[in-house]
Formats: structure tokens, C-alpha cells, sequence
């Protein structure tokens, strides 16, 4: 959400960008250790795509064949991809599961309750399901979009990859976390932290406080 201070019309630097705040007490990650010896991966948004549904299903086939890694499917989906998901599922039925369209308060269990958040979409504006997964302590692994470079900083908080070229790389950091548990979970942590430090709801406020009383 941009703002625009006055005598910002020929002048650039004096546009200021306004990010959405989440809520670090709420996304807050599992209290237990988690259990990778089977990771699970989790995308949630519309399947469709411009979200990377075509991504999404030759991971799938590339994951089954890793072995105790699974995906699932969180969100509503284009009339496109029925056909699709239907043979996945029932291709890769250990693999692959569809849990559809849920409610805002379900997600703070759902994102729990995984590893990795793995969104391939081509384009997005401010990506919040990046921060919540973040805040959440997953591993996030995003598409090259503008929402996702604006909350991720590359290999240091987070992944960004090309979806019509990086499958490789994916896998590749997939079996990363495999072998090397304890890179994981260091990884995540300081994922948390940029969000808390950047993003959370009163870090935003500041921020707007500080923009408004500078109008």
C-alpha cells in the first residue's frame, strides 16, 4: 500500500511502501521438535497457473520418488486443474493431498504442522502467506515475483526460484534438509526473526506512526 507524501508527484524517493503487519504471536511455530525424518510440504493459494500449478505437478512426481516427502494442496482450485489434481491424487495417492479451501483460523494449525512452504507463483503482490509460513517456522521456497523478493532475501531467509526452470534446485534443497537437520532448523529461526524485526503487527504500526506524523 503505497503513501504518497506531499510533493511526491515528480519526486521518487518521498513514495513510501506501507507492507501488510502480521501477527508474530499468533503464527508462531510448533513447540515440539519437528519429526523430519518425513517432510511435509505444504502450498496454499488458488491452483491455478499463474500460482505455478504446473510446477506443483511434476514436483509431485519428483518428490514421490524421494520418498517420505509429501505435499499438500491448501486452497481453491481453477476448473483448468481438476483433471489434474484427480489423476495425482490418484497417481501418487502416499504423495500427494488436496485438503481444499479452509478458513482464515485453521491456517495457524495447518502451517504447523508442516516443513516447507512451497509457492511457485508467477506473480503476487505482497506475498502473506510467505510472511505467516515465515512466522510460522517453515522454510519458505517462493517464485521469482515482486511479492516474493520484497519479504525474502535469497538463500539468507528463503528461497526464490524460477518455476519454469528451478524444479532441480528444489529437489536439490529438499534432500538438503534430509541430510542436514540441524541447517534446517537454523534456517527457519532466523526466517522467524526477519519477520518479527520487519514485519510483525507492531513493527508496522511504528513505521505508519512515524510516516503519518512526517506528512
Amino acid at each position: 500500500q503505497p503513501l504518497a507524501l506531499p510533493g511526491s508527484v515528480n519526486n521518487i524517493n518521498r513514495i513510501k511502501l506501507l507492507s501488510h503487519g502480521i501477527n508474530t504471536d499468533k503464527f508462531i511455530p510448533k513447540k515440539k521438535h519437528k519429526n523430519l525424518n518425513k517432510i511435509k510440504m505444504l502450498f496454499v493459494g488458488k491452483i491455478q497457473y499463474m500460482k505455478g500449478s504446473d510446477f506443483l505437478w511434476l514436483l509431485v512426481k519428483e518428490i514421490n520418488k524421494l520418498g517420505n516427502v509429501s505435499l499438500n494442496l491448501v486452497g481453491d482450485i481453477h476448473p483448468n486443474e481438476k483433471n489434474n489434481l484427480k489423476k495425482n491424487l490418484t497417481d501418487y495417492p502416499n504423495t500427494l493431498k488436496y485438503t481444499g479451501k479452509v478458513v482464515n483460523e485453521e491456517m495457524v494449525n495447518i502451517y504447523q504442522n508442516h516443513d516447507i512452504l512451497i509457492h511457485p507463483s508467477r506473480s503476487e503482490q505482497f506475498g502473506l502467506v510467505y510472511a505467516e509460513a515465515m512466522a510460522s517456522g517453515l522454510m519458505v521456497f517462493a517464485g521469482k515475483n515482486n511479492g516474493s523478493c520484497e519479504i525474502i532475501t535469497d538463500k539468507v531467509d528463503g528461497f526464490i526460484f524460477d518455476p519454469n526452470k528451478d524444479l532441480n534446485i528444489i529437489v536439490s534443497l529438499i534432500n538438503k534438509i534430509k541430510q542436514n537437520k540441524s541447517w534446517y532448523s537454523n534456517f527457519v529461526i532466523k526466517s522467524r526473526n526477519k519477520i518479527i524485526d520487519n514485519f510483525s503487527n507492531s513493527k508496522i504500526l511504528k513505521k505508519r506512526i512515524f510516516l503519518y506524523k512526517n506528512i
